[in-house]
């Protein structure tokens, strides 16, 4: 079921936006819940738009390393 919702992920450093693209296993829990769009902040103080559907991550975070191992 899709919810056509639109999710806005943003990292802020004291010298700006920070690269907030979503990790793997995030990811596939948006895929799950149905959330069409994703927008996220970018090093250079851009936003990107994608569409989930064609929106996928082989970062997988430090928490996510320590949890698996």
């Amino acid at each position: 079921k899709s919810l056509k919702s639109t999710l806005y992920v943003v990292r802020v450093s004291s010298i700006g936006l920070k690269h907030s693209a979503p990790c793997n296993h995030c990811c596939q829990i948006i895929k799950k819940a149905g959330i069409k769009k994703i927008v996220y902040s970018k090093d250079n103080g851009e936003f990107e738009i994608i569409n989930t559907k064609n929106y996928n991550s082989n970062f997988i975070t430090s928490g996510n390393r320590y949890i698996s191992s």
